[in-house]
């Protein structure tokens, strides 16, 4: 009786092990898909794509959780679930306020840019927290979970033995293994959820769709600490980009054969007493020659034992660069005004409300297709549009490409370039210097850099003024003198959009208050009236100062208007714009004095094709082969990239998270490596625009390499020291 009433107690004690392990293990497995599957729904709005790996990849982290807990003492077990229940808590509430504000998820990258967010952003931070509170109370669930759980069985915590934790690790990794390799069953190309896993190229905003928050975290802090020894390599394209002419999409006429003449007579011959007439002169012909300078590449490879950069050489040896054309050097000896504006957007310009950029936008050079890549990040796209290149996107990246590059030497920049002419070159950002580091990366450009509190004055700093900015800023340009080159950041057009909290909406609240919008589009139209006004100063200060006739004015948007959600971004635009390019699609205005018409381009292009296309305006020698941009207003294939490797031609569109492919001609048409090569030639844009930056390549090839930059010089220093 004895032993069957202790086998009994033995059999009760294993069945409570069990529930008090199984509850153990439910709690965290409930708490992380709450968490995940709460945050894809509010930042989604459903599951997609890939999105059902976040299922699995929740019970991979809730066993682990569960597993290392159970190797601790009871009481700290307590404890630490509290802790932890806490912690991630706050992780999964940070990136849900981080969507909310900026519509995308933070990087472990970006984390070190958290300072700058707390002090730059606390008041929108604090904003956005009291708009979805009952978002983070419902991520607090686990929680109120948690202490109904110690009351109704106090003690659920993992039990220890070897068996048991043998075989929680067991599952472990039988359930991760068994996820990772189902990864292979939709392929293991590009853009497939296997490569989105294993690439460092894959976007934050893509992972977290697929995997989940926190095993996006895992991952890119894994790439960040342990990069991949895999390099890609530099693959030439499967049609050469030089003789690739578009796809015409007009459609083509039928021509009739021509019936053979018949033999004519030969000509009399003309009287040599007889009086000529005179001739008009005839126009030299137009040049085409390639925009590139006189670099020997091979000569290079001597001076390197660097695998990357003699692939670079490789690369850049067998491109054929763009051609001049028309337009090649017509601004000339012109000054140039560049604006990179913040949160700009072409759809809230009307010709009354706006007729500054009204004016800019209709007259000069018309680009009808263009795309900035950026959702949000200022400093991404301040680097795509200053140096002609894609920043560093990657898991691997430990810094920003901007602050990367202020050690670097950056001759293409317009700075630099025009520093080179005898341009006085200046930069003017209306917030301070030392966020982002601009205090390091624009004098690196070649520019005399002025910012709030260090140079000039503003009457608000969180956003400052536009106008402000250029009633300040023309002091230091007309007194510097022609010709000048002077790049603008801008800040009035900055989130928040409110009449509350917004120095810049509620300055010109009355402006807009009979529009029909919805508020925060009215806010976002009021804020950015800074910039028109600016622009209106800019133009009469110009003409008053007799420099307007000679004086080219650029501006385009930094990213996206974050601020905006896509409904108030589809009133803004009265129709819902196409996912993902409609509301990516900006404006780069061009706009040059004495244009009788204006020029109108349909060529696709995006930020990084600015600086190519504002080098040949101005006649400035570059290498065109050097840069991921392209000369908009050249001969050949144009295509505008999205930061996550999206991307759009005149032949179709390419949406890389769901693999879409949307064809504008006849899909029969198509040459059948057209998608492939095209995104071969995003993924090498991107690849030599990281390796340039790493490897400091134009020191490489104009310092150490001793190539001019100017075309009519070609000497070489002799240089035999090896760059390892």
């Amino acid at each position: 009786m004895f032993l069957k009433t202790e086998s009994l107690e033995k059999q009760a004690l294993s069945a409570k092990t069990v529930l008090h392990n199984a509850a153990a293990y439910l709690y965290w497995l409930f708490s992380f898909l709450l968490w995940e599957l709460t945050l894809h729904f509010l930042s989604f709005g459903e599951l997609t794509g890939y999105s059902w790996y976040v299922l699995p990849f929740s019970a991979v982290a809730a066993l682990c959780v569960t597993l290392v807990l159970g190797t601790l003492p009871r009481r700290l077990q307590k404890v630490l679930t509290v802790l932890l229940t806490v912690l991630f808590f706050v992780f999964y509430g940070a990136q849900l306020v981080f969507c909310k504000i900026f519509g995308s998820f933070f990087s472990v990258s970006q984390m070190q840019f958290g300072g700058d967010a707390i002090t730059s952003f606390w008041e929108e931070t604090l904003l956005t927290i009291e708009e979805c509170w009952w978002q983070l109370l419902l991520l607090l669930l686990p929680v109120a979970v948690h202490i109904l759980r110690a009351r109704l069985l106090p003690e659920s915590f993992f039990r220890r033995s070897w068996l048991r934790s043998g075989i929680a690790l067991g599952c472990v990794v039988l359930l991760w293994a068994g996820t990772v390799l189902s990864l292979r069953l939709g392929g293991t190309g590009y853009f497939t959820v296997f490569d989105f896993y294993h690439s460092s190229a894959t976007q934050t905003q893509q992972s977290v769709e697929c995997f989940g928050a926190l095993t996006t975290l895992r991952l890119e802090a894994q790439h960040l600490l342990f990069p991949s020894e895999e390099e890609e390599t530099l693959e030439l394209l499967d049609i050469p980009l030089d003789t690739f002419e578009p796809i015409s999409l007009e459609p083509v006429e039928e021509t009739l054969p021509v019936e053979t003449a018949a033999p004519t007579e030969p000509p009399e011959p003309r009287d040599p007493n007889e009086p000529t007439e005179p001739t008009e002169p005839t126009e030299p012909p137009l040049d085409t020659s390639p925009n590139v300078l006189d670099i020997d590449f091979a000569a290079l490879d001597e001076l390197t034992n660097k695998k990357e950069i003699k692939e670079l050489n490789h690369y850049f040896s067998v491109s054929g660069g763009t051609k001049k054309h028309e337009y090649t050097g017509i601004f000339k000896g012109y000054n140039l005004i560049e604006i990179c504006a913040e949160s700009y957007s072409p759809l809230l310009i009307d010709p009354d409300l706006t007729p500054a950029l009204y004016k800019l936008s209709t007259e000069g050079f018309v680009f009808n297709n263009y795309y900035t890549s950026f959702q949000n990040t200022t400093t991404d796209c301040e680097y795509a549009l200053c140096m002609g290149l894609f920043p560093d996107m990657s898991r691997d990246k430990y810094n920003a490409s901007f602050l990367y590059s202020s050690e670097n030497y950056v001759p293409f920049c317009l700075g630099n370039s025009f520093k080179r002419l005898g341009y006085h070159t200046l930069a003017f950002h209306n917030y301070v210097g030392s966020y982002f580091s601009r205090n390091k990366s624009h004098p690196n450009m070649g520019y005399t850099c002025y910012f709030c509190n260090d140079g000039m004055k503003f009457t608000t700093e969180w956003p400052s003024s536009d106008l402000e900015m250029m009633e300040q800023s023309l002091d230091y340009v007309f007194t510097a003198g022609e010709p000048f080159c002077a790049y603008y950041m801008t800040f009035s057009g900055h989130y928040r959009y409110d009449f509350y909290s917004n120095p810049m909406c509620i300055r010109n609240k009355d402006a807009v208050k009979n529009l029909d919008y919805p508020e925060a589009v009215r806010a976002y139209i009021a804020c950015n009236l800074e910039l028109e006004y600016a622009l209106e100063y800019l133009l009469e200060q110009l003409e008053e100062k007799g420099m307007l006739d000679h004086t080219v004015i650029v501006l385009t948007g930094d990213h996206y208007p974050y601020g905006l959600s896509e409904w108030q971004y589809n009133q803004l635009a009265d129709e819902e714009l196409e996912k993902p390019f409609g509301k990516m699609k900006n404006s780069f205005i061009c706009w040059a004095p004495n244009m009788e018409d204006p020029v109108e381009c349909d060529n696709y292009c995006c930020n990084i094709d600015i600086l190519p296309t504002l080098l040949n305006l101005f006649g400035v020698d570059y290498d065109s082969r050097l840069l991921a941009g392209t000369d908009v207003l050249a001969d050949g294939q144009h295509i505008a990239i999205l930061s996550n490797q999206s991307f759009i031609t005149n032949v179709m569109s390419f949406n890389s998270t769901s693999n879409k492919v949307t064809y504008f001609v006849d899909e029969d048409t198509v040459p059948k490596n057209y998608l492939k090569s095209m995104i071969q030639l995003v993924k090498t844009k991107m690849l030599i625009s990281s390796r340039i930056l790493y490897n400091d390549y134009y020191d490489f090839v104009f310092n150490k390499g001793g190539f001019s930059l100017m075309r009519s010089e070609s000497t070489q220093t002799d240089n035999t020291d090896k760059t390892e």
